[in-house]
């Protein structure tokens, strides 16, 4: 004879993840505060960099492919921006957000 053994799964219950963000979102908030300019922007500029790695580990951890071609589009998107402020002297950010998706739409309709 056999047994059927069973596995219990502890259930995380989501006020536990409220105790981990709460403090989090805190110290984000109070942050530009109490540190100094440079401070700040080295933490923002450390989230950019943790939000491109998180892309690249579902990218490379969940599919098994790593590829850089979607990032030509931003660079598109950038140059565009770029080149909006030096000819034409943009200086709204709404424009340059419509002008790098603008570009980055036709870049992608003539190469796939």
């Amino acid at each position: 004879m056999s047994t059927v053994s069973t596995v219990v799964v502890p259930v995380r219950s989501p006020m536990r993840r409220l105790w981990y963000a709460v403090p989090v979102l805190v110290v984000l908030l109070v942050l530009p505060w109490v540190a100094d300019q440079y401070q700040t922007i080295l933490l923002a500029y450390g989230l950019v960099m943790a939000i491109a790695a998180l892309g690249f580990n579902l990218l490379l951890g969940y599919t098994g492919l790593l590829s850089f071609g979607h990032s030509a589009y931003f660079g598109v998107g950038a140059y565009a921006v770029a080149m909006m402020v030096k000819f034409l002297g943009v200086v709204s950010m709404e424009l340059h957000l419509l002008g790098a998706i603008v570009a980055s739409v036709l870049v992608t309709a003539v190469f796939g």
